[in-house]
């Protein structure tokens, strides 16, 4: 196993704005407890002389999968809750494109491993995602198994049979349904792969497995490791298995026409998403690439299609969306705090697409934000969702003044 600490650094990230896309999909989303950001208000003031609320606490890490043979089989991100008990598991496909279809040659992150080892794999990961991840671990058959040893037997309920190639033919490694999984079992499903079924259909199973492990940590795991900090990728899970723990996967977009080189099995991330995401479970993760401002977005629960429109614009007019809150009570109209003037003649050019919104008078500036955005009923009544989808809370609270 190999693990690479990153707290206190990072990256250059070569990332892009996403083009605005149509909204149609409710978004599916990860569940715990709000975490009220008045715990984080630091002793120290903004240059507007506004004080700065800190941002939560929320350590990260890659973990992935390999199988016996060396070949990259899963990636998966992991969140801490600010309470540093419990937090996210969020799946995601080795066969995105980490060049996000720029440039000529395309390079899933399966590639990404096989080119440059664990290092490479994580600097590829980090500016896809636009995210800083502490910890990294790379783990074999035998490592993975000794980590989920510590929540088996797990009741996995697979939507796909899992398949596998051996000695030149495919062979049914599990029959879809529910069944009770062993750690190397489930091992075996993170690794199993086979030249004939895409990573689109060895997804569902994957995913269906990390729900397998909240369902199994439940109300979180006693745990003898867990102190009040974090300190290595081996720290991180014990802390993540002691509490609740919110399990999803990433959304997918089609590939812009004439992109080039798109030739075997390949995915591009619906960035908006991925955005909303993680900017809500782990804002002081997130980076700010664009040359834009940085945005907090707050919404009410229930919204999350408009949420995602919203940040579309945002990343399509290059800002960054480091921060989203969707704890917020409804309001009538949208409105938009800043904390310096400077940056009004910016913000005034959004009015196209979030309508005549007023302007604030902010009693307090989250780190790293230049704006935040309160989208209100004028906006997110324009498209409704037809329903009304579960929300996962975000690590801050919706006070903006």
């Amino acid at each position: 196993m190999t693990a690479l600490a990153g707290s206190g650094r990072r990256r250059t990230m070569v990332m892009l704005a996403a083009n605005i896309v149509a909204v149609s999909l409710i978004v599916v989303l990860l569940v715990y407890g709000r975490d009220a950001l008045g715990q984080y208000t630091a002793a120290k003031r903004a240059d507007s002389g506004l004080p700065i609320d800190s941002v939560p606490s929320t350590p990260t890490a890659l973990f992935a999968t390999v199988d016996s043979a060396n070949q990259l089989t899963s990636l998966s991100i992991f969140v801490l809750a600010p309470s540093l008990r419990g937090g996210s598991i969020v799946s995601v496909p080795v066969n995105i494109d980490s060049t996000q279809a720029i440039g000529d040659q395309r390079t899933p992150f399966s590639a990404a491993y096989s080119a440059g080892g664990a290092p490479g794999l994580l600097v590829a990961v980090e500016s896809t995602l636009g995210l800083t991840l502490d910890y990294s671990s790379v783990a074999g058959p035998a490592q993975s198994a000794l980590m989920l040893g510590a929540v088996a037997p797990l009741d996995v309920d697979l939507p796909r049979t899992v398949v596998s190639d051996s000695s030149g033919s495919t062979q049914v490694v599990f029959n879809r349904g529910p069944r009770s999984m062993s750690a190397a079992e489930a091992v075996q499903v993170l690794d199993s792969r086979s030249s004939t079924v895409e990573e689109s259909a060895r997804t569902p199973n994957i995913e269906a497995l990390w729900s397998a492990v909240s369902v199994s940590v439940g109300e979180g795991r006693p745990s003898d490791s867990v102190g009040p900090s974090v300190s290595s990728f081996a720290d991180l899970t014990a802390h993540l298995f002691a509490g609740r723990v919110g399990t999803r996967g990433l959304a997918l977009s089609p590939f812009p026409p004439d992109t080039p080189g798109l030739t075997g099995d390949l995915a591009m991330l619906d960035r908006s998403e991925e955005v909303l995401v993680f900017a809500s479970i782990a804002p002081g993760a997130m980076s700010a690439p664009a040359n834009g401002l940085s945005f907090r977005v707050i919404a009410p629960p229930g919204y999350e299609a408009r949420v995602k429109f919203a940040i579309d614009v945002l990343l399509y007019a290059g800002h960054n969306v480091i921060s989203v809150d969707l704890t917020a009570t409804k309001q009538d109209k949208t409105e938009m705090y800043i904390y310096d003037q400077s940056v009004k003649a910016t913000t005034d050019l959004l009015t196209p697409s979030f309508g005549n919104f007023s302007y604030g008078t902010p009693k307090s500036q989250m780190q790293g934000i230049n704006a935040t955005l309160v989208l209100g009923a004028d906006f997110l009544d324009q498209n409704t969702p037809v329903a009304s989808p579960e929300t996962f809370a975000s690590t801050t609270d919706a006070a903006v003044g």
